[in-house]
């Protein structure tokens, strides 16, 4: 017996739901597709040429050790994530329209779904969550009252205090008071 799920749907749930086993199954995958190899090593290998070659973005400094992100040797700024955003958004429309479909939407569906809840904000984010240890994090797209998409990516290191929920909470408000202002701001 063969269970396939079309690579589409598998991003949607890895992005949505976010799905660390997807999403280091789809980062291995990608590895074994363009390096011959279903490693983490070729797999990060792959994704740093994609974000240089392709996207003709700089990696210099990056450090993409997994697909999860939960990698301690990860390094990433928020202007490298924000560049590769930018680029995905004006990357063919099948790709893009892909990626752009897979991210939680605020206030509808997926880790988003209990954020930016009001009715000025609903629907007006398509972001990424996260979260490991001190480090929080979302990244994405937001629709501006002018009429405009901008991509942001916020990254906030936070050294734990011991009680993870107060610290996590006052770290989403953050994030989702900088998506309001960018919202109706810009």
């Amino acid at each position: 017996v063969r269970f396939e799920t079309p690579l589409s749907l598998a991003v949607m749930v890895a992005n949505k739901e976010s799905d660390n086993s997807i999403a280091e199954h789809l980062f291995k995958h990608l590895g074994q597709s363009v390096m011959g190899v279903g490693s983490f090593e070729a797999a990060s290998m792959a994704v740093e040429s994609y974000i240089e070659d392709t996207l003709d973005i700089d990696t210099e400094g990056m450090v993409i050790r997994d697909g999860s992100g939960l990698s301690p040797s990860n390094r990433l700024t928020a202007g490298g994530v924000a560049s590769v955003l930018f680029a995905m958004a004006h990357e063919p429309d099948e790709t893009r329209d892909v990626f752009l479909r897979s991210l939680p939407v605020g206030g509808r569906d997926g880790t988003m779904a209990k954020r930016l809840t009001e009715g000025n904000y609903q629907g007006k984010v398509r972001a990424k969550t996260g979260y490991i240890r001190g480090a929080y994090a979302l990244s994405g797209y937001v629709w501006t009252r002018m009429g405009r998409w901008l991509c942001f990516s916020i990254l906030i290191n936070a050294p734990p205090d011991g009680n993870r929920v107060p610290r996590y909470t006052a770290m989403k408000s953050v994030m989702d008071d900088v998506c309001r202002v960018l919202i109706d701001d810009y």
